[in-house]
């Protein structure tokens, strides 16, 4: 056989074994895979416009900035750190691997400068792939039968909550307790409340309970206030604070250990009960700086409602488990990386 016959056969075999590569990899799918991605994107599609249907039926805001609360990571970071983007590829030749390592510097820059959610972070936007575009027949709690994507039940999240806020007076109360607009100009980024995109794309409100008012029935309800037992009730909010970066530095690796030091039940607890975060992700005001009567405050905690006690025994164990925690976390991950690197 002559040369030329067997180099022609070398490269119909490579060939092949890069249409099999990209079949498998994804970049060129079988047509079973792709209806695959359809049926499970229609299962979606389905529930997340049933979850919509619900949570707006009562006029309430158990969650406000929901988009922001189904922030979608995976998709972001696809958009913006797939390695192929900066010619990482996945091909089982020497030559491949060998640029892959010199191309591997660029990547792990990426993942250790690059913030998710960053400056043009949109929730509903930049988390967002073609399939979520993608429309497709559900039927509403009324009979109807509507074509609708993931991007149009977004929408529809957005258009509800412009329609109003939680109650009056919320983003007095959330730019009080977050550092928001109404804070010192000389304080530097601070969320918008209204508009939480950019960094703050993935953060949001939770409503949490609620606090005496002294504010007459109907007053109580034009503010959105609850009346319950004869009496009004102020809703209280809590922010969770899902900023990109750390104090560590600003990219998604930093992101995740932040992530971690955050894992603290304890943390949640004294932020619910008390406000005193100490600066955490989970940042709540405090019923005395909701209230709006002083003699509200004190029936609030003589009733029982606060234990103070507890409270200050609370915060004194989330303290603890802290500072206990965050030297045993850096040594697993240092030893996470030492597995890794020698894989």
């Amino acid at each position: 056989m002559s040369f030329k016959k067997i180099t022609s056969n070398i490269k119909d075999q490579i060939k092949k074994a890069q249409k099999a590569k990209e079949i498998k990899g994804g970049k060129v799918k079988s047509d079973d895979e792709k209806q695959g991605e359809l049926d499970m994107k229609k299962i979606e599609v389905k529930s997340a416009y049933k979850d919509y249907e619900n949570n707006t039926s009562l006029g309430k805001y158990d969650v406000y900035k929901r988009n922001n609360a189904m922030y979608d990571y995976s998709k972001q970071v696809t958009n913006e750190l797939d390695p192929e983007k900066i010619g990482i590829v996945k091909e089982p030749y020497i030559d491949a691997f060998v640029d892959n390592v010199f191309k591997l510097p660029k990547y792990i820059d990426a993942m250790i400068n690059h913030e998710i959610p960053n400056n043009s972070s949109v929730a509903g936007k930049t988390d967002m792939n073609d399939l979520d575009y993608k429309k497709f027949n559900v039927k509403t709690k009324d009979g109807d039968v509507i074509a609708v994507s993931m991007s149009d039940i977004k929408n529809k999240y957005n258009n509800y909550e412009n329609i109003g806020i939680p109650y009056v007076g919320f983003v007095h109360d959330m730019n009080r307790a977050i550092g928001g607009s109404d804070k010192k100009s000389s304080e530097k980024d601070n969320p918008d409340v209204l508009n939480l995109s950019g960094k703050y794309a993935s953060s949001y409100f939770v409503e949490l309970g609620s606090c005496p008012s002294k504010r007459k029935k109907q007053d109580c309800l034009n503010r959105k206030y609850y009346w319950q037992f004869d009496r009004c009730w102020k809703p209280r909010y809590g922010f969770i604070k899902n900023k990109g970066g750390s104090s560590f530095g600003k990219g998604i690796l930093f992101s995740i250990l932040k992530s971690i030091f955050d894992l603290n039940p304890l943390e949640i607890i004294v932020v619910t009960m008390t406000g005193k975060s100490g600066g955490g992700s989970f940042i709540a005001p405090t019923c005395d700086e909701l209230v709006e009567d002083e003699k509200d405050m004190e029936e609030f905690i003589s009733s029982g409602n606060i234990n103070i006690a507890k409270v200050n025994s609370l915060i004194k164990a989330r303290d603890i488990t802290i500072d206990i925690m965050k030297p045993i976390i850096i040594i697993a991950i240092l030893f996470f990386v030492l597995y890794l690197l020698q894989v």
